[in-house]
């Protein structure tokens, strides 16, 4: 494969990872729980909240009508855990998790950008042999870092968020009807790889290239 392609395909992945990165961290939806509350609308008879048979219209049927249940829909991103969380569950305490997260996703917020100037600068700019390798390895450093953070981003997040969304609605005894990764967290899994195959792309890319200039010597 040609160098020239190997750059090409670099800047393109690291480019959509970086857009992929900052739309998610915009959109904050990485997991959605849905959580039905029953609305008190007076006194329920003593018969009805008895019954347990399936009869239909008779005042028997155990489910509740769909006016006296309101579905609780809460979007739980990095920066708004409590803030969406707090009509569900009155007093609650951001998770310990989530700051570890946060910190590597603003890290990478950071990194992403420079990964893709200094790419983009060695491509663009007829540098010597040596600067252009030396600004290469530092491009694949920081093209994996940033993959490395973002990986265990998404990993620590998908793992410990279920088991503190089941943690949260034990307190008030409930159970979450509905929960599931949003599509913003998605999107910052498929920019992890991206990230991580532009930094093999590097990687090939500075294997294959020449680690010296070739030496001339005029002869008389």
């Amino acid at each position: 494969m040609p160098l020239t392609v190997l750059c090409s395909l670099a800047l393109m992945l690291q480019l959509m990872s970086g857009l992929l990165h900052f739309v998610s961290l915009v959109t904050s939806a990485w997991v959605q729980v849905g959580v039905f509350v029953p609305v008190q609308t007076g006194p329920t008879p003593p018969t009805a909240a008895r019954a347990g048979g399936r009869g239909a219209g008779n005042g028997s049927d155990p489910l509740p009508s769909p006016d006296s249940v309101e579905f609780v829909k809460v979007r739980l991103g990095l920066w708004e855990w409590c803030q969406q969380f707090q009509e569900v569950t009155p007093n609650c305490q951001t998770p310990g998790f989530l700051a570890g997260v946060e910190v590597l996703a603003v890290v990478a917020s950071f990194t992403l950008p420079v990964a893709f100037i200094l790419l983009l600068y060695t491509a663009c700019l007829q540098l010597g042999t040596r600067k252009r390798r030396i600004v290469t390895i530092i491009n694949l450093v920081i093209s994996a870092v940033s993959g490395i953070l973002l990986l265990v981003a998404v990993v620590m997040y998908a793992v410990l968020t279920r088991r503190e969304v089941a943690r949260m609605m034990s307190m008030i005894g409930k159970d979450p009807e509905l929960s599931y990764l949003g599509w913003s967290y998605g999107a910052e899994v498929v920019a992890s790889l991206l990230v991580c195959v532009s930094a093999l792309f590097v990687c090939i890319h500075l294997r294959r290239y020449p680690k010296a200039p070739p030496q001339f010597q005029l002869v008389a």
